[in-house]
């Protein structure tokens, strides 16, 4: 793909994993700290930006010549729901009827960034962090299944700069509720 400087467009990576960590049109834009910059095609940016595609469907890779390129990768097709996050009502065991929660998964804002804790256990299901209001930065992924194991069903603490705002979701196959 021979690309002009109108058709680029600019990803930021971690280059042990080849997760993609940010995404944009503008060459200098500030980056996630131990991020790589690459440039990369304006439409792959675009599908991204418009939600056709995900971050997390991509991986950077290294070819034998040394450059790097950006995959799709093979991605299985589950129904899956999203749901931002709501805050936690302080929660002692027991729900009343205006505890009622909407998500199997709530986050509770603390000094060192959120606690997390899990109402319902869900199949597959990871929580995003992403700057406020800008899902294209993606800040933290955290297995739920995976932190469960290491914290019980909560609070599960996610460290994060008090100096920045940001929006949570969860992802998990909507048919796996349990």
């Amino acid at each position: 793909m021979n690309n002009t400087s109108d058709d680029m467009a600019y990803a930021w990576y971690l280059p042990n994993t080849g997760a993609l960590r940010h995404v944009t049109y503008i060459k200098d834009h500030a980056h996630p700290p131990g991020t790589v910059q690459m440039a990369l095609a304006k439409d792959i940016v675009t599908d991204i930006m418009t939600g056709k595609k995900k971050m997390i469907d991509y991986k950077v890779v290294t070819a034998a010549d040394g450059s790097v390129h950006v995959i799709l990768k093979h991605t299985v097709n589950h129904p899956q729901s999203f749901w931002a996050l709501q805050e936690v009502i302080p929660f002692h065991g027991e729900f009343t009827p205006c505890e009622k929660f909407e998500s199997p998964i709530q986050v509770r804002p603390e000094p060192h960034g959120m606690d997390v804790y899990v109402m319902a256990h869900v199949q597959n299901a990871k929580i995003y962090v992403t700057l406020k209001h800008d899902p294209t930065w993606l800040i933290k992924t955290i297995n739920v299944s995976k932190a469960i194991d290491q914290y019980g069903l909560g609070p599960i603490p996610i460290e994060l700069d008090p100096d920045f705002m940001y929006s949570v979701y969860v992802r998990y196959d909507a048919a796996q509720i349990v």
